[in-house]
């Protein structure tokens, strides 16, 4: 975190330990998916941090959110990513985005070797609001697998449009095929006051 002395000096310092809760953690491998129904009205931002390696090559990391206990597979799923490359041929920017979709891809056909990592940061602010749609915003990086061949990081938004975006109570992340391997994942939230 960035702080100043009050002269105008910046030094960065550990964040404030008591800013965030830890809320719940799972680690393991050949999981089918990572699910957390931790959202209340408690808290108003969840942060999600993630990593694992895949199971089979070239699968992407998909989410979806969940309401009392269910995934909800409606397409109200909006996200725009930008998506920087470098492989040995080169490198460049694309973009990776979707609207109206029935789940978020995380990445895009990741590594299955243990020696590449998936890797996100997921931020969800006001999920479980009744009165506004929900927003997320993403950091990830992986490598893809498939023929591109490339190191990967993706950051952009997520829109949670219509009623899958209000009162949201969980979030699952999945493999679009094959399980999780060497996964550790920790949810926490960020206390108001």
């Amino acid at each position: 975190m960035l702080q100043t002395d009050g002269s105008g000096n910046l030094s960065f310092v550990d964040a404030p330990s008591g800013d965030f809760v830890r809320l719940n953690s799972v680690t393991g491998t050949g999981l089918s998916d990572i699910t957390f129904d931790n959202f209340s009205s408690t808290y108003q931002v969840y942060k999600i941090l993630g990593s694992h390696t895949m199971s089979v090559d070239d699968a992407q990391t998909r989410m979806r959110v969940r309401k009392s206990g269910t995934d909800q597979t409606s397409t109200h799923y909006r996200f725009a990513f930008a998506e920087p490359y470098r492989s040995s041929g080169g490198s460049g920017i694309s973009y990776n985005t979707a609207w109206n979709a029935d789940h978020v891809r995380i990445t895009q056909g990741s590594s299955s070797a243990d020696a590449h990592p998936t890797g996100f940061e997921f931020t969800i602010y006001s999920p479980s609001d009744s009165t506004r749609q929900s927003a997320c915003w993403l950091n990830s990086f992986f490598y893809e697998s498939g023929g591109a061949n490339s190191w990967e990081s993706w950051t952009g938004s997520i829109w949670l449009d219509s009623t899958t975006g209000v009162d949201i109570t969980g979030i699952k992340f999945y493999p679009e095929t094959g399980n999780f391997n060497n996964a550790k994942y920790s949810i926490y939230a960020m206390k108001d006051s």
